[in-house]
């Protein structure tokens, strides 16, 4: 739903660094529903002017292909956690590039993982940011300095649960 969701810029302050910026809200996108409406959408991306976003909800690399050569997306937010992880994540953004189509990372509890992505991919100048109220579950959390987050700095993709917050929480 547009408006309800806070985007990231990448700004590059060198060569060797970007980093993630928090914007206000934007309402530059809309995401369909559904895995498998491309003709529909590509229908859709036509008569509008609004780019169309499409990947919360799909789950392959083939669908990603089939939407592109549809001509169904303009904004790919692929997400590593409903493909099969960084590999089919980073398959699907170079499909995506070889489109001239930029890759917003859908994002939701990890995040850490898509900001790292986003930072490698250069054809990637935003990542959607929702569940903030969830920053505190992780023991290294994503932080913001002048405006701009700080990469993880940890190895890996850095997302160890904090201890403390799931005692806090846990169920049974």
């Amino acid at each position: 739903m547009p408006g309800n969701a806070t985007v990231e810029r990448v700004r590059f302050e060198s060569p060797n660094k970007r980093e993630l910026r928090s914007c206000p809200p934007h309402d530059a996108a809309v995401t369909p529903y559904g895995d498998t409406r491309s003709l529909a959408d590509a229908r859709l991306a036509k008569a509008l002017r609004v780019p169309i976003a499409v990947g919360e909800t799909i789950y392959t690399a083939e669908l990603f292909r089939e939407f592109l050569e549809q001509g169904a997306v303009e904004i790919v937010q692929a997400d590593v956690t409903k493909l099969s992880g960084i590999d089919e994540w980073l398959e699907v953004a170079a499909l995506a590039k070889r489109f001239g189509i930029p890759v917003i990372p859908h994002t939701n509890v990890q995040q850490k993982v898509h900001v790292q992505l986003a930072a490698a991919t250069p054809h990637a100048p935003m990542v959607e940011c929702c569940y903030e109220s969830l920053a505190d579950i992780w023991k290294e959390p994503l932080t913001v300095e002048t405006g701009f987050y700080n990469l993880p700095t940890e190895p890996g993709v850095g997302c160890e649960f904090d201890s403390l917050v799931l005692k806090q929480y846990r169920v049974g």
